[in-house]
């Protein structure tokens, strides 16, 4: 073989006989014009199909692995100028057509799927649009963007006849692309899958026994315009169990969250209950939604959305300085009582500004405050949870799920039932080889509330009754009292009971008070573990998942594909159906294309500059420095001198003549 000429072969099978079985030219015998007149010669040797199977685990994990990633893993087998960007595209496209399929062949058995889950023990329910449907939804697109470009355009709105004439002659000007995108109107009917909710078998035991705080959320998939919609709530280990899931095609609106908050009420109907606090983003679909849906159940502010809300709007810096709106809503959201709480109120709000009282005040009390949540009934606890973290979290860790809906919904839904199969499998054997009386969650939560308490510095006044032990506990340097109720009788080994600074409710944890009575010993058989909640005992954590409760997860597209039949009319709801998610578009720029998109992301990058960090110290806000602050004195000083300068360089008018103003 001819060395420098641009090969290398590291091993090579050959007949016999063949000295010289590479006919390869060296560098210096090339004709050019030879070259450039075959297409073929001296191409590179490497296909798509080869690199499938190195790449193929990775893209199982990952299927929108990026082309770097690709190549790092190409590298010990292939020159990187040899993978080319057709050939990484082409080749991670085959792996995932392998792995998952295509889905527009998957999608035919979508009723398949559902009932092999259903046939497992899942609760499933397909959401389907006809032609009709899914015409006017795109119907309702071509009218928005006809809408808007009149806008950019300074042109009279459209009303509604002339809505209704513009959407006839388009549909009559791509009568024939319609017909090929949605079937014709007189013949076999196409239908689109349009949503996908499903719950699992393990949850219906589950959810009556977790806690009552759900939090909830949507997280937007890579697979054409379908959102991931989920609902979570916490174990007796402080785990996060899911009550269901939706993949919806659209937003976060308030027709996706209802159909996915009746879908949960109809697995779980113990969810529509006074006692029960759903904690969301209060995205205004959402909120509508819940109380559509869920009349009986409370509605709760994320905290952590609620206070970059107020950082938007008021500023704030971290919430240090007295008299800002972040400041008074971390004193506000710290309340255990309602009459902490006003007495909070009747404190600071004299001395607020009126733009951030008016911002605070917009939201009731109940839906933002954990104290005024819990004062709406004896049975409400908040669990030391105010914000939506948890889904959040949850989110985070079916990403696995998220990215898979990069390719297919139905490969997405398999895989998230498989997830939450396997993690169900995990707690259910760590609850029951746990020994101790309280969970690994509990105990930690016990340690945190007997820290730094002295039982020498409270003094104690108890009164026994029949049912329960009735203790007034107060400061010897205070003269408030605080009413400790302890039940008599255990339930799950524990003895907690109550208290009238409010902790216990909005924490879900034994207050001071509460400690003190424990470590005082006068109550005969009060451990420091009685007066834990039942909700952190391992007993509890057992009961949430018994032996013969299982989770299974036998089941595979593949599978489905042997054993169900296929429905051809089956289709995806196209991306371009979805309406655009909410913003404000800039004026007279043109809405760029998708080949737009294509040619910029070809262009090199320019490297971003850093922009001078602006805050400022007066109004606490991040669009300006303090020296351009309105609210600055010096500003105003300045002002009023350069006014002052100016009307003194200004020249005197005169007018001896009279002849000013004469034509």
């Amino acid at each position: 073989m001819y060395e420098h000429s641009g090969w290398c072969v590291h091993s090579a099978i050959c007949r016999e006989c063949e000295d010289d079985p590479f006919k390869i030219p060296p560098r210096y015998a090339l004709d050019p014009a030879v070259v450039a007149s075959k297409k073929n010669y001296l191409r590179i040797p490497i296909k798509a199909k080869m690199i499938v199977p190195t790449i193929k685990d990775a893209v199982a994990d990952n299927p929108g692995i990026t082309y770097q990633c690709i190549r790092e893993i190409m590298k010990p087998y292939a020159k990187e100028y040899t993978l080319t960007d057709s050939i990484v595209q082409d080749g991670k496209n085959l792996a995932k057509q392998e792995l998952f399929g295509d889905p527009d062949d998957n999608v035919i058995y979508a009723r398949g799927v559902a009932s092999n889950l259903r046939a497992l023990g899942h609760s499933v329910e397909l959401i389907f649009h006809d032609r009709r449907k899914t015409l006017q939804m795109m119907t309702t697109v071509i009218i928005h963007e006809e809408q808007m470009r009149r806008k950019k355009l300074n042109m009279p709105a459209l009303d509604k006849n002339l809505q209704l004439n513009y959407a006839r002659s388009w549909k009559k000007l791509n009568e024939e692309w319609l017909n090929s995108v949605f079937g014709l109107e007189d013949g076999p009917q196409v239908e689109f899958l349009t949503g996908a909710l499903f719950a699992t078998s393990s949850s219906r035991n589950m959810v009556p026994l977790l806690q009552d705080v759900v939090q909830a959320d949507g997280a937007h998939s890579t697979f054409g315009k379908y959102t991931l919609f989920s609902a979570y709530a916490s174990t007796a280990n402080g785990n996060m169990s899911p009550l269901a899931f939706g993949i919806l095609f659209g937003n976060e609106d308030t027709k996706n969250w209802a159909a996915f908050w009746n879908f949960v009420l109809s697995v779980h109907p113990s969810i529509d209950s006074p006692k029960i606090t759903i904690l969301t983003d209060q995205d205004k679909g959402g909120i509508a939604a819940v109380a559509q849906e869920l009349p009986s159940a409370a509605q709760f502010h994320c905290s952590f959305h609620r206070r970059q809300n107020i950082l938007k709007t008021l500023g704030g810096g971290k919430g240090a300085t007295p008299g800002s709106a972040l400041w008074l809503y971390n004193i506000l959201s710290g309340c255990h009582s309602v009459a902490q709480l006003e007495a909070a109120k009747a404190k600071y709000y004299p001395d607020m500004h009126p733009t951030s009282l008016k911002y605070l005040t917009k939201l009731d009390d109940k839906h933002q405050y954990p104290a005024a949540r819990c004062a709406m009934g004896d049975d409400i606890c908040m669990y030391s949870k105010s914000a939506s973290l948890g889904v959040e979290s949850m989110n985070r860790a079916n990403s696995v799920a998220r990215n898979r809906a990069a390719v297919d919904v139905l490969n997405a839904m398999i895989l998230l039932v498989k997830l939450e199969g396997s993690r169900f499998d995990f707690y259910k054997k760590k609850a029951w080889s746990r020994e101790d009386i309280l969970t690994n969650r509990g105990a930690d939560l016990m340690e945190e509330a007997f820290k730094d308490v002295n039982p020498r510095e409270y003094r104690l006044n108890i009164t026994n009754c029949d049912t329960f032990h009735r203790i007034t506990v107060s400061r010897m340097t205070s003269t408030n009292e605080y009413t400790v109720i302890i039940p008599v009788n255990e339930y799950k080994g524990t003895r907690f009971g109550s208290c009238t600074c409010g902790k216990p409710k909005t924490d879900g944890i034994p207050c001071r008070h509460m400690v003190v009575v424990a470590m005082s010993s006068k109550i005969d058989g009060l451990t420091r573990i009685h007066i834990m909640p039942y909700w952190w005992t391992t007993a509890h954590w057992r009961d949430q998942y018994p032996m013969e409760v299982n989770c299974p997860t036998d089941i595979s597209l593949n599978t489905v594909k042997t054993s169900a039949p296929a429905n051809d009319k089956l289709r995806y709801c196209p991306a371009w159906l979805a309406a655009r998610k909410k913003g404000r578009p800039k004026m007279d720029v043109r809405e760029k294309s998708v080949m737009d998109l294509i040619e910029e992301s070809a262009k090199k990058k320019k490297k971003r500059t850093r922009r001078i960090k602006l805050f400022c110290n007066i109004c606490f806000k991040h669009n300006h420095n303090t020296v351009d602050c309105y609210q600055n004195p010096a500003n105003e000083q300045n002002t009023l001198a350069k006014r002052k300068n100016s009307l003194e360089d200004l020249p005197e008018e005169s007018d001896e003549d009279g002849e000013e103003g004469k034509l």
